[in-house]
């Protein structure tokens, strides 16, 4: 009964995570399929149909499984973070292990796949969806007194709340962020707020202050040697020379980003 965890067909999971989850060798979940209980997929996937799914879940009394769910999931999204093929497939499992976190008070795990998860939500273009994600992190992560987590959760708010148009909320809410990765000399979160600080300038005609906001990123990016950050302060540093007319500057800024990439790099795609 503990795969029920598992949503049901046309959802499906791997055989690792059902071994993983359950806490049963993949010859029990061979058995299981061979009596039905499970139907065996492609690539070693297993789907459940929603008939059995409803009659496992009444009759599952092991609450650690849940929990172990939760944090195979938490460990998944980490580790494939820029692998969203991997993240689609199991995104449907993802979203399910955020509302048991939920639920069942998993509010460290809960805040680390939510942080982990988002930036593919947002590529995805499901701003929404990552929106309510990120409001049930801020306040599992404000619960915690989590300021690290919490600062990568503002972040992320910001840029829905920027995609939005809501340029003040945005920047009250990274700005907090900004206060939070200061202060915990957390560099790489600091970039990516002065990346979205400046972006948020720009759209409110504060061409100057973007510029500034992207500076101060960039010298950080050029610090922690980090390319993606570097490419992506440079092309919105590039972004705010054009707005002012400041063409040399905006091609050197492209010309420098471009540089930064890897071969074969797209926008929109993970760097």
């Amino acid at each position: 009964m503990r795969w029920s965890v598992f949503p049901a067909r046309p959802n499906s999971f791997s055989e690792e995570s059902a071994a993983a989850v359950s806490g049963v060798p993949v010859e029990v979940l061979d058995a299981l399929a061979d009596a039905g209980l499970l139907e065996g997929g492609e690539q070693g996937r297993y789907t459940m149909h929603q008939t059995i799914a409803d009659y496992a879940q009444t009759h599952l009394k092991e609450s650690s499984v849940y929990g172990r769910f939760v944090e195979y999931m938490t460990h998944y999204v980490e580790s494939h973070q820029k692998d969203h093929e991997a993240l689609d497939q199991e995104s449907a499992n993802i979203l399910i292990a955020l509302q048991v976190a939920v639920e069942r008070e998993h509010y460290v795990e809960l805040v680390r796949c939510t942080n982990s998860f988002v930036p593919f939500l947002l590529t995805r273009g499901l701003f929404t969806l990552a929106e309510g994600h990120l409001l049930q992190a801020e306040q599992a992560a404000r619960l915690l007194r989590d300021d690290r987590g919490l600062a990568t959760v503002l972040s992320h708010l910001g840029k829905v709340h920027e995609s939005h148009g809501d340029y003040s909320k945005a920047e009250t809410t990274l700005q907090e962020g900004l206060t939070l990765a200061r202060q915990n000399e957390d560099s790489e979160q600091l970039c990516r707020i002065l990346q979205t600080l400046g972006t948020v300038a720009r759209n409110r005609g504060a061409y100057h202050q973007a510029e500034l906001y992207h500076q101060e990123g960039l010298t950080l990016a050029r610090r922690l040697g980090d390319h993606e950050l570097i490419t992506i302060l440079l092309l919105g540093l590039g972004v705010d020379y054009g707005e002012q007319g400041r063409y040399e500057q905006e091609e050197t800024c492209y010309q420098e980003g471009i540089g930064h990439c890897p071969p074969g790099w797209r926008p929109g795609t993970p760097l």
